[in-house]
């Protein structure tokens, strides 16, 4: 069949750049000596997901509760939803994945977060797997000042249910960049945040 003959709206891959890009970013997380977790939300498909693990991507990053179950329910079993988590039917939704023997992980930014996750996770013989956001510029979510992150970690220290994993950001605000130098400077600047 021709590409003119396909009905549309399809969507056409082309198996070789996808794997060429999936194969150069996994090289430059390999040379640099760090894990990759990418972030599914270009593809949000368990078939890209499962292939960026075959090539070595130590798991995957989706950005809401849904995302984490489907990839979940077609096998992929390390999971970071990259946003803040909230409300009794998500946790709920969350712990499902974690007595399902997932790796899953999520988001964090406040105490107050931390206070409604801990009473959710109370008596589920689960515990919320957290990294805490740090703003880095482009004022969406995440921690800002030091101050506010220090009293976290110790409200942190003293819950049950909670284990703290790390923290992480988004300089999303780079993708207005003008030009590659911009681009480079926003993410050393995010780098310098974190």
């Amino acid at each position: 069949m021709r590409v003119s003959e396909i009905d549309t709206p399809a969507l056409l891959i082309d198996r070789e750049i996808v794997l060429r890009n999936l194969q150069k970013m996994q090289n430059y997380a390999d040379a640099a000596g760090v894990s990759l977790h990418p972030h599914t939300k270009t593809h949000k498909m368990p078939y890209f997901a499962k292939l960026q693990e075959s090539l070595g991507a130590a798991g995957i990053t989706v950005a809401k509760t849904g995302e984490a179950e489907i990839m979940a329910a077609n096998g992929l079993k390390d999971i970071f939803i990259a946003n803040e988590i909230v409300g009794e039917l998500k946790f709920q939704r969350i712990i499902a994945l974690l007595r399902a023997g997932i790796n899953l992980s999520f988001g964090i930014d406040s105490i107050e977060q931390a206070s409604l996750i801990e009473r959710a996770f109370e008596r589920s013989g689960a515990k919320a797997c957290v990294l805490a956001e740090i703003e880095v510029g482009e004022n969406r979510s995440g921690f800002v000042e030091k101050q506010d992150f220090a009293a976290f970690i110790n409200f942190i220290k003293g819950c049950k249910n909670i284990e703290f994993r790390g923290v992480f950001s988004h300089d999303g605000h780079s993708y207005k960049a003008a030009d590659k130098s911009e681009c480079e400077r926003i993410h050393l600047a995010a780098q310098h945040r974190t």
